[in-house]
């Protein structure tokens, strides 16, 4: 998808759905995609990115986590 926003406060690329899907790359600041995605526990993950600028090729890993709720459902 097409970001909407060039970025958020976090360096995160924004699609138009509001959720991330891209990093800026902390060695130069281009754009870096997901490579890949690991699932580490049912509510953590790690991702690897590269950064998209032929001249840094960086890649890095990040992770993602649930938080806190701001609403919770009850289960089922």
């Amino acid at each position: 998808m097409k970001s909407t926003a060039a970025n958020n406060t976090f360096g995160e690329y924004v699609n138009r759905s509001g959720t991330a899907n891209s990093y800026k790359c902390p060695q130069c600041g281009s754009r870096a995609k997901i490579v890949t995605t690991k699932v580490i526990t049912t509510q953590t993950r790690e991702k690897y990115y590269q950064c998209t600028n032929l001249h840094c090729s960086s890649t890095f890993v990040t992770y993602e986590t649930v938080d806190r709720w701001i609403i919770k459902t009850k289960s089922n």
